[in-house]
């Protein structure tokens, strides 16, 4: 088992190869399906959604590793601005895992409003890096995404917790 103190940071091998075999399916599915989606600019990121549903299941330090796979991963998709993707998905994850301990215990409304916020924070971050932006951007891309990524969290969430991830199953 692999993890920390608390019982929801606990993982087995199993549920982290499922983890892993996700990530890949998420980012097939991003390139095929999700990434010709979009409304005005916002479009799903299904890697994104899957590493920030998997940090609000466990800690910060899982989320870190969770965000850190999906930004090595969608900077393969994109091929370019790796240490972008990087970053913005490393900080969303541990912006994720940070509230799990103390707040709740895998609760899904919780869930899907921190994958929300933390989808805020990782599309600012890469909207940062890219200063030209216009405003259209700032107030219905990334609110947008967020949205679209809120959805995408509700079944991610069952099928994670299938997985064994989010320690005990109320």
């Amino acid at each position: 088992m692999i993890g920390g103190h608390s019982s929801s940071s606990v993982l087995t091998l199993r549920s982290i190869l499922y983890y892993c075999l996700t990530l890949l399916i998420a980012c097939g599915l991003q390139s095929v399906v999700f990434g010709r989606l979009g409304w005005r600019g916002a479009h799903p990121d299904c890697p994104l959604t899957l590493a920030l549903t998997a940090a609000l299941l466990t800690d910060s330090r899982i989320g870190c590793l969770t965000g850190m796979a999906s930004g090595f991963m969608t900077s393969g998709i994109v091929g370019e601005t790796m240490g972008t993707y990087l970053v913005s998905r490393t900080v969303a994850g541990y912006a994720a895992g940070v509230p799990t301990g103390r707040l709740y215990r895998g609760k899904l409304g919780v869930a899907l409003a921190g994958v929300f916020v933390c989808s805020i924070i990782a599309e600012t971050i890469l909207a940062l890096s890219a200063p030209r932006l216009t405003l259209e951007h700032w107030l219905i891309s990334i609110p947008g995404s967020a949205l679209f990524n809120m959805a995408l969290a509700f079944p991610m969430f069952y099928l994670l917790r299938s997985f064994g991830w989010g320690g005990d199953r109320h």
